[in-house]
């Protein structure tokens, strides 16, 4: 398999403080790979760093053969990295449909003068736009909710919202940040199954951070873990949850 991404000894740096030393991680093509280890690691650094959101103070990026350290997280998102975020950030008073469209306009190519005269090219593809925010809506079965505003879904369908939203940019390589957060056991069963849905559907690769055990070590392939920034190991997870690093790391020596 092709590696799509690889992280090469990341360091980040706040002040004094070393949120992220000498992170290395490669993901290959249609990997679906977890991002664990205790609050404070360094795992959602890691997701900034890789969306531009931070800038690393050593290491390298690389994303489909070429480094992105220095883009702009909208220059990353048009390169085909898209992610969720661990608290659910949604467009709240735009519609369902609206806040897919916002995504979808990340491949708009019409510029600035045909927006403000509405001109042909710019109706035809706003409709194309429509089409295509509708069409994916429809694939995850919130169709019929496309004009409800955001804010007024159930929380299980504004974190799907989220990663529809996420998906319609197009990406290679999707990060979600703790999707299963807040979920109650129901909605951790149907996260699980949509999350190998869209890795099928939609040909993606994906690294996921989540706490909830069972949901990492029931679809990953395989699992890196984290501590004060640093990689311990990284493995299967049936290695992962033998390893006594690990163990150690959540539970505390003996």
């Amino acid at each position: 398999m092709d590696t799509v991404l690889r992280i090469e000894r990341l360091t980040k740096y706040f002040g004094g403080l070393k949120a992220v030393s000498d992170f290395s991680l490669d993901l290959k093509s249609g990997e679906l790979i977890g991002l664990i280890g205790p609050n404070g690691a360094g795992k959602t650094t890691i997701f900034n760093l890789i969306t531009g959101i931070y800038q690393p103070d050593a290491g390298d990026i690389i994303f489909e053969s070429k480094s992105i350290c220095g883009f702009k997280p909208y220059q990353i998102t048009g390169r085909g990295i898209a992610r969720t975020f661990q608290n659910i950030r949604l467009f709240n008073e735009l519609t369902v449909l609206d806040n897919v469209k916002v995504a979808c306009h990340m491949h708009a190519s019409y510029g600035l003068l045909s927006a403000i005269m509405h001109g042909g090219v710019f109706r035809r593809e706003e409709k194309s736009i429509e089409e295509k925010a509708r069409a994916t809506l429809d694939i995850f079965k919130l169709q019929d909710r496309a004009l409800e505003t955001a804010r007024c879904l159930p929380y299980g369908e504004q974190r799907r919202l989220e990663i529809v939203r996420a998906l319609a940019t197009d990406p290679k390589l999707l990060l979600l940040d703790e999707p299963a957060a807040g979920m109650n056991p129901s909605e951790v069963v149907n996260l699980m199954d949509l999350i190998h849905f869209i890795r099928e559907r939609f040909d993606l690769t994906i690294l996921l951070i989540e706490h909830h055990m069972k949901v990492v070590m029931s679809i990953c392939e395989r699992v890196a873990v984290m501590d004060f920034g640093e990689k311990l190991t990284e493995g299967s997870p049936a290695q992962v949850q033998k390893n006594p690093q690990v163990i150690e790391a959540y539970l505390g020596k003996d």
